[in-house]
């Protein structure tokens, strides 16, 4: 048997004959070259069919149970990262909700008392006003956020009246209560369910 380092670098024979050790799996860097079967071989004979060395490269069924063993960790992982993707658009979604509801109390502490309209909702929340919540590019009060902020479900920033959001809209607005909601998404079990 060959052994790494050793000094003589040569295979020796094996005690059972070559044409049952084909059948073996071995993983050695080094293999041996191609032989025809010699007399020396103990039950292996140059007449024995089917005696040959072994080759370089892996067989069929090797490469099969290779590709099973991914198929079956591929269905194990897809899922999580599936799972991954929800959990993150349910917090994305809680964390803008809060962002806007936050920014709808400055602005009414600053507006006296005054919650921006619908058609006014995003305008007067993304640019400067003045006292009475009129865009003014010079005006005191905002931009309380850079940009309006995108439904992570409906892949929308519109604004619509509460009760009446589609999957095309992204958020529902109540002016008299202050009350926004993202269309679709039950903020309690942080489930979102198409319009």
């Amino acid at each position: 048997m060959w052994l790494p380092g050793s000094v003589d670098d040569k295979w020796e024979v094996p005690q059972r004959p070559r044409c049952i050790l084909i059948l073996k799996v071995k993983y050695m860097s080094h293999k041996p070259k191609s032989r025809g079967c010699t007399s020396s071989t103990k039950g292996c004979t140059s007449s024995t069919k089917g005696c040959t060395s072994w080759t370089k490269g892996f067989t069929l069924v090797e490469i099969l149970i290779v590709v099973v063993i991914l198929g079956i960790l591929a269905m194990i992982v897809i899922p999580q990262f599936s799972d991954a993707s929800e959990t993150t658009r349910s917090t994305t979604t809680v964390a803008l909700l809060r962002t806007v509801r936050g920014q709808l109390e400055l602005y009414r502490a600053q507006h006296n008392s005054e919650n921006p309209t619908i058609v006014q909702m995003w305008g007067n929340l993304t640019q400067k006003t003045d006292m009475v919540g009129t865009i003014d590019p010079t005006g005191k009060f905002g931009p309380y956020l850079s940009q309006p902020p995108v439904n992570q479900y409906t892949l929308s920033s519109t604004v619509v009246a509460v009760g009446t959001g589609t999957a095309n809209d992204g958020w529902e607005y109540d002016p008299a209560a202050a009350a926004v909601t993202a269309v679709g998404f039950d903020e309690a079990s942080g489930t979102y369910t198409a319009p």
